[in-house]
């Protein structure tokens, strides 16, 4: 479980790094199981990463009962939810040549920052290699 709590605080420092200078100046807090869930706080279903700047911390959780890159795709789709709220509406990460934000997804088994409007548009691993 060590290593899957580390993994996620990995994504969710990427995330944050991917959505540049305009995002708030939030760090990750804290990231460890998340026993507060069904079906048992014996059997943690997610990892809950806490992010913030310290005045108002957000919580995204990285599940863990599906395949690693649905999982990165449901953190990083969460971040993106908290960030955007947080700056009244930032497309971020912003999509190159359009104004809209891209959006977390799966394609060909790997986890993608893609435009919602023509995935062949643009694609860039949310975990860069």
């Amino acid at each position: 479980m060590t290593d899957q709590i580390a993994f996620a605080h990995s994504v969710a420092e990427a995330v944050l790094h991917r959505f540049g200078p305009l995002t708030p100046p939030w760090q990750i807090l804290a990231a460890d199981l998340d026993t507060n869930v069904f079906p048992s706080p014996f059997l943690p279903t997610s990892v809950a990463v806490t992010l913030g700047n310290g005045r108002k911390p957000e919580i995204a959780l990285y599940p863990l009962i599906t395949d690693t890159e649905t999982a990165v795709t449901e953190l990083a789709g969460q971040i993106q939810d908290h960030v955007i709220e947080s700056t009244g509406g930032l497309a971020l990460p912003r999509c190159p040549g359009h104004q809209h934000p891209m959006t977390a997804r799966v394609d060909n088994g790997t986890a993608y920052w893609l435009c919602p409007a023509n995935p062949t548009h643009h694609r860039e691993p949310i975990i860069p290699t």
